[in-house]
């Protein structure tokens, strides 16, 4: 779902050379929403889309919150902005606006989305 919203926050980031705060900063719709089938909700913070689950996903991930994460290298707008998702930690050189709030179990994400920090459980 994020990935049709992705293209916006990347012009706001290389145009203002700062990450959007909000849903409406960036002009994409309010998180309540942002809905499918397994998604309750899309919140964007700081350039980060945190994606609530709910609706017809199971209980297991009922309530939790994957974070899609923009990263870039400050001081740089031309520099492409790239995503991290879940635990995966932001590259050397770049840094990410908004903090990770993601909750979903990493036994559940994707691979790319599973790097745990030292220190942390999952």
């Amino acid at each position: 779902m994020v990935e049709q919203l992705k293209p916006g926050v990347k012009l706001y980031q290389q145009t203002m050379d700062v990450m959007p705060v909000d849903n409406k900063e960036a002009g994409i719709p309010l998180p309540d929403k942002l809905i499918g089938n397994y998604v309750k909700s899309v919140q964007l913070e700081k350039g980060a889309f945190h994606i609530a689950f709910g609706n017809k996903a199971v209980s297991l991930l009922e309530g939790k919150v994957l974070s899609v994460r923009a990263v870039s290298v400050q001081g740089s707008p031309e520099s492409p902005v790239a995503w991290v998702c879940g635990y995966s930690r932001v590259p050397n050189g770049m840094v990410a606006d908004a903090p990770d709030r993601t909750t979903v179990p990493a036994k559940f994400l994707p691979v790319e989305c599973r790097e745990i920090p030292t220190g942390s459980s999952g």
